[in-house]
């Protein structure tokens, strides 16, 4: 029983750890999507400017 008391802020700490792990690998995705995104509008943009010039 002492055992057990003892080894559930470990299992705690182990739990929040794998969500944080979690949480950086979706925002880092995200980034990643955003910054494709952004390349793609901005080559884009520059494609119709020389186009119009």
């Amino acid at each position: 029983m002492n055992l057990k008391r003892k080894m559930r802020p470990v299992m705690l700490q182990q739990q929040q750890q794998q969500q944080q792990m979690k949480l950086s690998q979706s925002i880092l995705r995200n980034n990643s999507a955003n910054m494709h995104e952004l390349i793609e509008n901005l080559n884009e943009l520059c494609y119709k400017g020389f186009d119009e010039l």
